[in-house]
């Protein structure tokens, strides 16, 4: 049965768009994530999270194209609506972000296997601890947004990278000057998070109303 959502073909456009930048960054967590089970060193581990959660996001948004690229002004050519366009940007970036969890998890399970005594409480207390690092990938996307509309496309892929990579690292030690548990700041990180996230869409419809490309 033929149906007139457009959502399908914008879902299949943006595929055809970001599939060669996710495969070679799919490339780059497989490398270090074979790396990191390997030698079980604690920096390789850190750039696994952050390819997982914050590269893998931002490089699928930086596949469908800035504000001032040409991309979307043939997106606003066709008859679909613009907050269309916007839903289509966030469901498939969401997707991505939704893979990127599942091989950080099956990551951080088969470490606690091979590496035992890496996670000190096992493969639950990892997650728990480390919850903020899903949440990066939240936060990248929400920064992404709210910043395409006013600084170059660039600048905003390497600021909602940047970010995020650094909070995600120094949470821990947040936690240590704190004197908080870092299960709780690991919590509140991922709140946040979600919270920008959320924002940055309701801006994002709004400015993606009014901009002309």
């Amino acid at each position: 049965m033929k149906t007139n959502n457009p959502m399908r073909g914008l879902f299949t456009l943006t595929y055809y768009r970001t599939r060669n930048v996710l495969l070679t960054s799919l490339a780059g967590i497989v490398v270090i994530g074979l790396a990191f089970l390997a030698t079980e060193e604690e920096i390789l581990y850190n750039m696994f999270v952050i390819f997982c959660m914050i590269h893998f996001p931002v490089q699928a948004l930086g596949g469908m194209g800035g504000n001032e690229g040409r991309w979307e002004r043939f997106q606003v050519s066709m008859p679909i609506k613009r907050s269309y366009l916007l839903k289509a940007q966030y469901l498939s970036v969401i997707f991505i972000v939704i893979c990127g969890a599942v091989i950080l998890t099956a990551g951080i399970a088969i470490s606690s296997v091979i590496h035992e005594d890496f996670f000190m409480y096992g493969f639950s207390s990892a997650i728990a601890s480390s919850v903020h690092s899903y949440g990066m990938a939240l936060l990248a996307i929400g920064l992404a947004f709210l910043l395409s509309f006013i600084l170059p496309h660039t600048i905003t892929g390497f600021v909602a990278f940047i970010v995020p990579s650094l909070i995600n690292v120094f949470v821990p030690v947040i936690a240590e000057w704190l004197n908080a548990s870092v299960y709780i700041v690991s919590a509140s990180v991922l709140f946040i998070s979600i919270v920008i996230f959320v924002i940055s869409y309701f801006v994002s419809k709004v400015m993606y109303e009014k901009s002309d490309f």
